[in-house]
């Protein structure tokens, strides 16, 4: 678990939304009622988190009887982070 969070802070990933993007992995599908109860994060945060989690690819959404559920997408498409982080510092590079 250790080195879960130590990589996904090295991706630029707030201590809030590894618990979250880890806890979607753990449990799977939840609300965002589950997700703040499961971390201990308040709600409105919680939404806040998962927005910006959706915005990097990472977290997924679907609509299910009147209800949200988000979904953390397979682990593999951290690599589409890390490929914009390389072509960041090379840019930087260059």
């Amino acid at each position: 678990m250790i080195a879960q969070t130590q990589f996904l802070q090295t991706l630029g990933l707030s201590k809030k939304e590894i618990q979250v993007y880890l806890t979607l992995l753990k449990k799977g599908p939840s609300s965002v009622r589950q997700l703040a109860t499961e971390t201990g994060i308040n709600r409105c945060t919680t939404y806040d988190v998962l927005k910006n989690l959706q915005s990097q690819g990472i977290v997924s959404f679907y609509h299910q009887e009147k209800k949200q559920y988000f979904v953390a997408e397979d682990p593999s498409s951290l690599k589409v982070i890390i490929q914009e982080k390389e072509e960041s510092l090379r840019s930087l590079k260059s």
